[in-house]
């Protein structure tokens, strides 16, 4: 009720609508810097006056562990080639997850997320997961610690 319905998907294949949507958006915007006469390098969708595009995919882990094996390779193709490049078309990704797992996100894709935040307790492995191979410790997180957890923000 919040975003029009036409944006929001809960199923299989309108998940994919959407990141095959998000995709041709992002190539679309490339074709129009690229080929307008303002272009210069260093340009982004700032420099032509293009709105932010974001694509919130919530529990992602979740959808991915109904797809058989072509559908998976076919929705990382997608998140490879938003998340690697998007962001220059201001074409944004939010992945969610409560256990992302290096068979779930790949880990090219992993790597190239600017923002990863951890919420509550995990596992040594949990932290893996999120923020890679790091020599932090990670203090527990108090019970009364309401939102409690980390932030890493690359760059």
């Amino acid at each position: 009720r919040v975003i029009s319905s036409d944006k929001v998907a809960d199923m299989k294949g309108q998940i994919f609508k959407q990141l095959r949507l998000a995709n041709e958006e992002m190539e679309n915007r490339f074709r129009l810097m690229t080929e307008s006469e303002d272009y210069r390098i260093g340009h982004d969708f700032r420099s032509f006056d293009m709105p932010a595009y974001f694509v919130i995919f919530d529990e992602f882990t979740a959808v991915t562990s109904t797809l058989d094996k072509k559908e998976l390779q076919e929705m990382n193709d997608y998140l490879v080639n938003i998340i690697m490049k998007g962001h220059h078309a201001g074409i944004f990704m939010f992945l969610t997850a409560q256990r992302p797992d290096a068979d779930v996100i790949k880990g090219n894709v992993r790597d190239q997320l600017g923002l990863r935040v951890s919420l509550g307790n995990l596992s040594t492995d949990g932290y893996k997961m999120i923020f890679g191979q790091t020599d932090k410790e990670f203090q527990s997180i108090h019970e009364s610690g309401i939102g409690g957890g980390y932030i890493s923000i690359l760059g």
